[in-house]
């Protein structure tokens, strides 16, 4: 095919002759043409409200369940024998909770005799855990002593 102005060879699927810049009037062979249809502002602004929504929901959830992680579910006053109903296997911590300076405080814990035994009577190991884990709920502070 030659162009028709300057009559220089041309490919078939060419649109423009590259030598003088006429538009040929055959459309490019294998190039299918279609209309873009872009997002309004709306649509963009739509996307992001989603986005921003559903991230403080997810932060909100993270949040609130590493809070249920270290919240105290039960508690009891030493010395003393008391019983404890843990229904849910998995890892526990054991807090004490510190009273300042004075007598009470974590340090003392370990003048006492805690044993902690299953449903069945056999006694549970304890150990110590292998990082010390502090929190302060409603202006108590709690620091980790055993785990099992």
């Amino acid at each position: 095919m030659n162009c028709p102005k300057c009559q220089s060879p041309v490919s078939a699927d060419w649109i423009a002759c590259p030598k003088c810049g006429t538009q040929l009037s055959q459309m490019p062979m294998g190039i299918a043409v279609t209309e873009v249809n872009r997002p309004s502002r709306m649509q963009y602004f739509a996307a992001i409200a989603i986005i921003i929504i559903t991230s403080a929901i997810a932060i909100g959830l993270i949040i609130s369940g590493a809070l249920n992680l270290v919240k105290p579910d039960m508690s009891v006053t030493v010395p003393g024998t008391h019983q404890l109903a843990l229904n849910d296997s998995g890892y526990y911590l054991l807090f004490c909770e510190e009273r300042g300076s004075s007598s009470g405080s974590c340090d003392s814990i370990s003048d006492m005799d805690i044993n902690l035994y299953d449903s069945y009577s056999n006694p549970v190991e304890l150990s110590y855990p292998s990082s010390d884990i502090s929190y302060t709920i409603n202006d108590k502070s709690y620091s980790s002593i055993f785990d099992f």
